[in-house]
């Protein structure tokens, strides 16, 4: 794959959350989706054990689709490097826009798909039954942060400009309750024994390499530490949106840069403290629970620590 090819996957990416946005409202779009959720039910209903990366918008499982696809290569037998052999979404394709039918199997020890969807809109789709063999591994942002990005991430959409005419403080403002469902869905899931690794954006930033072997381990996958220290240096999160940068800044999934506090930097005092009161209960009870599930699989401190 030629450095301009994987510029040009990365600066696809950035469409794949426009699909999701627009999809609500345009029924038409959601072909490609329709034909995904079919052919995962009928996996399931096969016996198929299916991992989803989820997230809210802005918020990680796209970093986490490429640092496992990594892997999942360097498994398969080849060398991999920032520009991958085989695209990401050959190997875990987006509910939304990549046929699931088409992905290369042989690559990844199992059937795994990103998305954005509530856990409760993901598994209506799916017998009941079937959908017990779906595990999820879900990743959280702080709110004023990932819907900061999220707001910049309209701005650059030119389709979606008109949907941030009021600003930033007032777009995060009526979003945070969107993310707040988002979340807490995957909370009250995990809570009543869903199978849910979850993950802190916070943590993964700062603590990838045990954060990914957590993953790994979870997902019963074989590797071993070398696969997981080059698929971090790999997919670094300054070298993806150098990748970008490099190509295509204006839709680049990783242009947002990512830093923790951002949302606090940008918006008024009165919007972060809004979203706080909003949301506070519900961070600090995924907190607990991923503080919870880190100590059962023996992290340490750090890979535990809750998200500021």
């Amino acid at each position: 794959m030629t450095e301009n090819a994987q510029t040009n996957t990365l600066g696809r990416l950035g469409n794949l959350i426009g699909r999701w946005v627009l999809r609500r409202t345009a029924p038409e779009m959601e072909d490609v989706e329709a034909r995904n959720y079919r052919d995962v039910s009928q996996l399931l209903t096969d016996g198929s054990q299916v991992s989803f990366i989820s997230s809210f918008p802005r918020s990680g499982n796209t970093w986490m689709r490429f640092l496992l696809s990594d892997v999942f290569l360097q498994r398969a037998g080849m060398a991999t490097h920032t520009e991958l052999p085989v695209p990401p979404e050959k190997v875990i394709p987006d509910i939304y826009i990549q046929p699931i039918a088409e992905r290369e199997r042989e690559l990844a020890p199992g059937v795994f798909v990103k998305t954005h969807e509530s856990f409760d809109r993901l598994m209506k789709h799916f017998p009941a039954a079937a959908s017990r063999r779906c595990r999820h591994i879900y990743i959280y942002r702080s709110p004023e942060d990932a819907l900061i990005s999220f707001y910049r991430y309209h701005l650059r959409a030119g389709h979606l400009k008109e949907k941030v005419q009021d600003g930033k403080d007032a777009f995060c403002r009526e979003r945070v309750r969107e993310w707040n469902s988002n979340v807490v869905s995957y909370l009250r899931a995990s809570q009543n024994g869903a199978e849910i690794f979850l993950v802190s954006y916070e943590n993964l930033l700062g603590q990838t390499e045990p954060v990914l072997s957590g993953i790994l381990e979870w997902l019963g996958v074989e590797h071993d530490d070398s696969m997981v220290q080059r698929a971090v240096s790999n997919m670094k999160f300054d070298k993806m949106v150098k990748e970008v940068d490099r190509g295509q800044p204006a839709n680049g999934e990783f242009t947002g840069r990512g830093c923790p506090g951002a949302g606090a930097a940008e918006l008024k005092p009165e919007t972060v403290a809004a979203i706080r009161k909003e949301a506070g209960t519900v961070i600090a009870e995924m907190d607990r629970l991923l503080i919870r599930q880190n100590g059962k699989m023996g992290f340490g401190p750090c890979e535990a620590k809750a998200v500021g």
